[in-house]
């Protein structure tokens, strides 16, 4: 009888001990896996604020760029179709006004907009031309360092001192980001106005 007791506080004991170390492994275990677990989250909040950081800095490049390159557009379209719209036949040449454009064109946009041929042909009467208001542009945004551009110039004119005739002129360009040129410039032509009628 003695011997059962003592073969069951053996059998107890060994229990005891087993279920304390299944224990102790089990929270062990728990412990390592929250850690773990801890650790990810952690990584994750720091890649989370990384990625943030790096989509704000991009966002702000992408920005500048973009605005730096808007700027330039505006001023070579500022430049070139003043050279083309603002002029005095009188004390402007088409050498000098082909000139000035040339700062912010090809030669083949050059040509497209005032022939080289052009430069020795002698105005008979007076006309002066001028830009009302800013030149309209419109583009596409694009990662393309080309880019797709529509101009509208609203322009007035007046030949030998008579009255002043108004036009709306549209042109379609390509704009080189990169060089800040324009590598191609053509008219469509005249815009016109549908006369409204009433019913």
């Amino acid at each position: 009888m003695e011997k059962k007791i003592f073969i069951m506080k053996i059998i107890s004991g060994a229990c005891i001990f087993c279920f304390v170390g299944m224990l102790v492994f089990y929270i062990t275990l728990v412990n390592s896996t929250n850690k773990i677990i801890g650790d990810k989250d952690q990584k994750i909040v720091t890649l989370t604020k990384e990625n943030k950081a790096l989509d704000s800095k991009y966002n702000e490049l992408y920005k500048q760029k973009n605005d730096n390159a808007n700027e330039q557009l505006l001023k070579a379209t500022n430049v070139v179709f003043s050279s083309l719209f603002d002029y005095d036949t009188k004390k402007d040449s088409i050498k000098d006004r082909r000139e000035k454009a040339s700062k912010f064109t090809t030669e083949e946009a050059l040509e497209a907009i005032l022939p080289k041929e052009a430069t020795t042909y002698n105005a008979s009467v007076k006309s002066v031309s001028k830009i009302k208001g800013k030149p309209q542009v419109y583009f596409e945004p694009s990662s393309d360092k080309k880019q797709k551009v529509l101009v509208i110039i609203d322009n007035e004119i007046v030949i030998d001192n008579n009255y002043p005739t108004e036009a709306k002129w549209q042109y379609e360009a390509t704009f080189d980001t990169d060089k800040n040129v324009f590598v191609e410039l053509k008219m469509l032509g005249e815009l016109q106005q549908l006369d409204k009628k009433d019913n």
